[in-house]
């Protein structure tokens, strides 16, 4: 399992519709990979997924969301799931 932010949708390539980052979950069986979008319709950028350590198959993920220019101009918060 892997998350990823992008703004390009990983299933069919295209743009999202704000032109925001979303956060995608993406799941390999075999050679395909499966992907759920997990932030939609966002009016600022999701970035940076993180899954913290976990035991056994409960899964979390944390991410910040806002305006992230340079690693010293930003104004972000942190977000996530948990127990996914």
């Amino acid at each position: 399992m892997v998350y990823i932010s992008s703004n390009v949708n990983p299933v069919n390539g295209g743009k999202s519709l704000t032109g925001r980052y979303q956060i995608y979950r993406g799941t390999r069986t075999g050679d395909n990979w499966e992907w759920q979008q997990l932030t939609f319709n966002s009016n600022i950028d999701n970035l940076r997924p993180i899954v913290p350590q976990h035991r056994g198959s409960v899964v979390s993920v944390v991410w910040f969301r806002g305006i992230y220019n340079t690693s010293i101009d930003f104004k972000t918060e942190i977000v996530g799931i948990l127990g996914r």
